[in-house]
């Protein structure tokens, strides 16, 4: 939980930075400066809030980097003038983040599509492709503040790209991926399929506002049809929770549903008059978006989901003193403190071992150390050891990604080589290791 309360308290930092801004700007800005409110919002308030959701590695500096750049893009358009290459230059560190938190999801998808294929890997995906709507975005908030012109799109256009790619496709697709990493089997195809669809709807709205009046209504009911199979799969999942996640949770989904109302009627506005107006949309829509859908789904995924979600388990030998050392340096290299163990000989291990066909007769390998988890996954030997690699920091990540490319017999060879005379080097101890108390809560009987 120590990542996600960091970036927790960052989001409600930049709530209140946000709201600071609010107070200071003039009234008369126009409906450039609603836009400008909007994008200022995300930036410092909803960015951190849906990072908490799936906390980057990097600790405090990705933090730190986080705030910098947010500060920068958001005070590049008080400072001095919006549109200047000045302005554009102090946005670039937004982009330096983005493209640092796709790199790392890129990894970690990567990691998964080659171990369980598409649909084992779906939620790393769509985190991933939420991240590649961050860096999306980030170009287009530089492209804004440089103040060049694109044929068909005035300023307010290019700045509400920058919005729709934040709102939409950032915020949007990490909330699917934590309801994919949630969902059985047949729910994660609809949400991988909503995945696909939104960001090809987001494609047609945009080529439509830009070129094609035609395609903006093709693109907005694409995107409505994506966004109501995710509010569809989900709403489930959030009657499950209980208290104030679940009440946030609903009232998310209902701030989608009105924001999809919203949009498809004005979309329409090709087809016949409206009484909606861009000055509307960017008020309600920004709103029953914003507040509504995203704020609402993070803080209460964050109340309910996110806090429940246990960290993977490892199973070990309890008695063997090369596993006890192993555990003792997870504990010390777990930035996250992630992590929890249980002994093979325990009767936590049992139904865990039958479940996953791991015990054949009722015989336990005590040579196999298995880590079951993120989601409904068990690696075992090489795999389970390079997974656990994958929650270190620095160098050991680097490890377990590198061990990844390694095929698995040839890497079990190893394992089991070393495993087969970890008694012999390293000796037993005579009961299962007693945690200290601090380290309880991470140990399972």
């Amino acid at each position: 939980m120590g990542e996600r309360a960091g970036w927790l308290r960052c989001g409600l930092v930049g709530a209140g930075a946000w709201l600071a801004l609010a107070a200071l700007r003039p009234e008369e800005g126009g409906d450039l400066a609603a836009i400008e409110a909007l994008l200022a919002l995300h930036l410092l308030c909803l960015t951190p809030l849906l990072l908490a959701l799936w906390p980057p590695r990097g600790g405090v500096w990705t933090r730190a980097l986080w705030l910098a750049a947010a500060a920068l893009a958001t005070g590049s358009a008080l400072l001095g003038p919006a549109h200047s290459a000045a302005a554009s230059a102090l946005a670039l560190p937004w982009v330096g983040l983005a493209a640092w938190l796709l790199g790392e999801a890129l990894g970690e998808w990567g990691f998964t599509y080659r171990r369980w294929g598409l649909l084992e890997s779906d939620s790393a995906g769509l985190r991933a492709v939420s991240r590649l709507f961050l860096l999306v975005g980030a170009g287009w908030l530089v492209f804004s503040r440089s103040g060049l012109p694109l044929p068909g799109l005035d300023a307010e256009k290019i700045l509400l790209a920058a919005v729709h790619a934040h709102y939409t496709g950032f915020g949007a697709l990490s909330l699917m991926a934590l309801a994919a990493w949630r969902a059985g089997p047949g729910e994660r195809r609809g949400l991988l399929a909503a995945g696909i669809g939104l960001g090809v709807g987001f494609g047609l709205t945009g080529a439509g506002i830009a070129f094609s009046p035609l395609l903006e209504p093709l693109g907005a009911t694409v995107l409505a049809f994506a966004l109501a199979t995710y509010a569809a799969l989900r709403l489930p999942q959030a009657l499950s929770l209980e208290g104030a996640a679940r009440a946030l949770s609903v009232l998310s989904l209902v701030g989608l549903a009105l924001g999809l109302c919203l949009g498809l009627a004005y979309a329409a506005r090709v087809l016949g008059p409206t009484p909606l107006t861009r000055a509307h949309m960017i008020h309600l829509h920004g709103v029953a978006i914003g507040l509504g859908f995203l704020l609402c789904g993070a803080t209460g995924a964050l109340l309910g989901e996110a806090r429940e979600r246990p960290g993977p388990l490892l199973l070990y030998d309890g008695v063997c003193g090369l596993c006890d050392k192993s555990v003792q340096w997870i504990l010390n290299h777990d930035q996250r403190a992630q992590l929890r163990f249980t002994p093979l000989q325990g009767e936590t291990a049992r139904p865990l071992l039958e479940r996953y066909e791991l015990a054949p007769a009722g015989e336990v390998d005590f040579d196999t150390v298995v880590l079951v988890g993120p989601g409904d996954r068990a690696r075992v030997r090489s795999q389970a050891a390079f997974g656990v690699l994958l929650h270190m920091g620095g160098v050991w990540r680097l490890l377990g990604h590198l061990g990844g490319l390694v095929p698995r017999p040839l890497a079990d060879v190893g394992y089991r080589l070393v495993a087969s005379n970890r008694l012999r080097f390293f000796g037993s101890l005579d009961a299962c290791r007693i945690p200290r108390p601090e380290e309880r809560v991470r140990f399972l009987p």
